[in-house]
């Protein structure tokens, strides 16, 4: 090959080179900007409910129907107390009383939406609406991650111990290693025992809550309408678990 035609082939090199980094740098960008952050919002509130804004250790803030919810954001409910989240047209979430909970991580690339949530004790109704797209719903707690194929269920962890009971639709449980799936009408808990042994056993819920803070325990008591309804025993100091690996554990277990 004669000299001015190696130029011609290495000038074309380079050329398609820059064009393949351009053309990488675009998607990605593009990826970037499909990708939204969204808010979920406070619909109703019963009885007495605060939060915690993403970024704040121990601001806490009353919490009212309307306010808006950002990524790392944390609700906490009193006694008697409840709260609906909307997730935008994602469905509904009711936090119940004697709950805390965070928001990891909402956002939605086109139709596809992701939500991560982190339930530290206390109990949550969940309710997801995939009519308007796929979703990807999960709920974190300490000993178990829950991810729902279907639509609707209760979640409940408290005195250590994690309840699931589905109403709609498929979820799958995964912890220790193990999963199991868990249809309508049917439960598991923290040992991901099987339904039809979970239903022989016919378990009472634990009442007492545990892996709490001091401040969390103040909380609670100062909004507890009837002595004896539910006990405290000692901290356990349970971590918050991120459910997505994008998130690291220090961006939302400060003041959690």
């Amino acid at each position: 090959m004669t000299k001015p035609a190696n130029i011609l082939a290495a000038l074309l090199l380079m050329g398609a080179s820059v064009c393949l980094a351009a053309d990488k740098a675009d998607k990605g960008q593009a990826d970037q900007e499909s990708t939204q952050k969204l808010q979920a919002t406070v619909v109703k509130v019963t009885g007495q409910a605060e939060k915690l804004a993403a970024g704040k250790t121990d601001q806490w803030e009353a919490l009212s129907s309307g306010d808006k919810l950002d990524e790392l954001s944390v609700i906490r409910t009193g006694l008697r107390s409840s709260v609906t989240i909307k997730f935008a047209d994602r469905g509904e979430t009711i936090v119940g009383a004697a709950t805390k909970v965070g928001i990891a991580e909402f956002r939605k690339k086109t139709e596809h939406a992701t939500t991560r949530l982190g339930l530290k004790y206390g109990s949550l109704s969940v309710a997801v609406d995939s009519s308007r797209g796929t979703n990807d719903f999960k709920v974190a707690t300490p000993v178990a991650t829950l991810s729902v194929r279907g639509t609707k269920g209760d979640i409940s962890y408290v005195g250590g111990d994690l309840t699931l009971s589905g109403k709609e639709g498929t979820w799958n449980v995964a912890g220790s290693g193990r999963q199991r799936n868990v249809g309508a009408g049917e439960g598991t808990d923290g040992n991901l025992t099987p339904p039809i042994d979970l239903a022989k056993q016919g378990r009472d819920s634990f009442r007492a809550v545990t892996g709490v803070t001091g401040g969390e325990r103040t909380f609670i008591a100062n909004y507890q309408p009837l002595l004896g309804a539910i006990s405290l025993p000692g901290d356990m100091n349970l971590p918050f678990i991120p459910p997505s690996p994008n998130l690291p554990r220090d961006h939302i277990t400060p003041g959690f």
